[in-house]
């Protein structure tokens, strides 16, 4: 198999894979198979994580509303559920929320326990999934959540949100996401999705940056960095293989690689927001955390970053951890800072 031919491969062999030219299809089975194992462990570690909040959830303290078509194109990879906690006075202030999982993997639906948790901070919240890889690669991901935000920013206020107090928050893939959606709210751009979030007027105070892969077409560099063994390899080096455009990117790869475009000197024409980013110390990306926080500072951009002691990717969306806690504390307190939430969560 290793020395097969590629014109061997049938077309649609290729597309249920997701497997780019070049790729032999032992690899393109092996990375298929490790996506699979890895989304049913993060499925049954949230599912049994999530049984005692759902029933929570259900006694009332957080009004749900789920499924909302937020593209108006009735497909279900375009639908966002709004968390806000029942029995709240005054306007709230209005986060968009986007899930992580590789481009590929991941939904609303793992993220309802944030959802309702943020509610419960005080926030009228918008958690927002989107059409994945291999399927649809970028930009399809940022022009939906491009959809969603210019639904939260017209839906907001009657739901008794406040957008001057507008906050993005994403982990992993929807770090990414969310960084590109603040550089579209703040600079003018050509393309239709990127017009779609400018020309609703709402700017991010803050961006909520977690365990973010913000340089995806030189997602290899992890690889030949580290010592990983094949299973971790795969999961960094397919991240272009099933998400990256095939054609040439030209201006959109400041979205696709929202870190380069930091570090270049983002083009904005409105200020960029305040970035709070979080990562595990023992996350391999923790080096786009650090890049990161280090180009705001030369653009001018005030950021933060925590990282956390021996902690592996993500690990804040696990809300029974202690660590989880204390980062979500330290996230809300840094929005309060700006005036968002009232003060800190104790």
């Amino acid at each position: 198999m290793v020395g097969e031919s590629l014109s061997d491969v049938t077309k649609a062999e290729r597309t249920f894979l997701g497997m780019p030219p070049r790729v032999p299809r032992w690899l393109a089975w092996r990375r298929w198979a490790g996506r699979g194992a890895l989304e049913l462990v993060a499925s049954a570690m949230l599912a049994v994580e999530g049984l005692g909040r759902r029933s929570r959830l259900r006694l009332g303290r957080v009004e749900m509303t789920a499924d909302v078509d937020y593209s108006g194109s009735n497909d279900a990879d375009r639908r966002l559920d709004i968390f806000r906690a029942r029995a709240v006075s005054g306007q709230l202030p209005v986060l968009l929320y986007v899930h992580g999982g590789g481009f590929w993997a991941g939904s609303k639906a793992s993220a309802w326990p944030i959802g309702a948790m943020l509610a419960r901070a005080g926030f009228l919240v918008f958690s927002a999934t989107y059409r994945r890889a291999p399927q649809h690669r970028f930009p399809a991901a940022l022009a939906d959540l491009a959809q969603a935000y210019a639904f939260a920013a017209a839906h907001a206020g009657e739901l008794g949100g406040d957008l001057s107090r507008f906050v993005l928050a994403g982990e992993s893939a929807g770090a990414n996401l969310v960084t590109g959606l603040a550089l579209l709210a703040c600079s003018e751009r050509d393309e239709p999705f990127a017009r779609t979030v400018f020309e609703t007027g709402v700017v991010p105070r803050v961006v909520l940056a977690a365990s973010g892969v913000l340089e995806v077409t030189n997602a290899r560099r992890l690889g030949e960095r580290f010592s990983l063994g094949w299973f971790l390899r795969d999961r960094y080096e397919e991240l272009a293989d099933l998400y990256a455009p095939t054609d040439e990117l030209g201006a959109l790869t400041d979205l696709l690689d929202p870190l380069v475009a930091f570090e270049r000197g983002p083009r904005s024409v409105r200020p960029l927001p305040a970035f709070f980013l979080t990562v595990g110390e023992w996350d391999h990306l923790k080096d786009d955390a650090t890049r990161m926080h280090a180009a705001c500072a030369r653009a001018g951009v005030p950021s933060e970053l925590r990282v956390y002691a021996r902690q592996l990717h993500a690990f804040h969306v696990h809300l029974a951890l202690a660590s989880a806690r204390r980062c979500w504390r330290d996230q809300l307190d840094f929005v309060a800072r700006y005036g968002i939430l009232p003060c800190s969560r104790g």
